[in-house]
């Protein structure tokens, strides 16, 4: 049976996982855990909610596909990393996150 303090500790990482974006900007630190999460959530809601694409395909030079790093804001620009080396990266946080909530009960 799990505590309160254990219930606490499992809502809050759980809250965490889900960042509010509505009228909210994206983190300043573009590559933390944070930022993070508030962009998968961020894909998440323009995806399901606006149904738009959150992909930046480029012409010339770097990644050839990337993320916007704001789709709702076109002038933010993308993501330096390829969609795939970031998406796999979103995985393994998320994987993470869930496995750390899942060691506390």
């Amino acid at each position: 049976m799990l505590n309160q303090n254990s219930n606490m500790k499992i809502g809050s990482k759980l809250i965490a996982l889900r960042p509010r974006t509505q009228d909210n900007s994206v983190p300043d630190v573009l590559y933390s855990e944070e930022n993070d999460l508030f962009r998968i959530s961020l894909y998440r809601n323009y995806v399901v909610h606006y149904n738009n694409n959150p992909f930046h395909f480029r012409i010339e030079g770097g990644a050839s596909a990337s993320l916007r790093i704001d789709p709702r804001d076109g002038t933010v620009g993308a993501s330096e990393y390829h969609v795939f080396d970031e998406l796999d990266r979103f995985l393994a946080l998320v994987n993470y996150r869930c496995e750390e909530i899942i060691n506390l009960i």
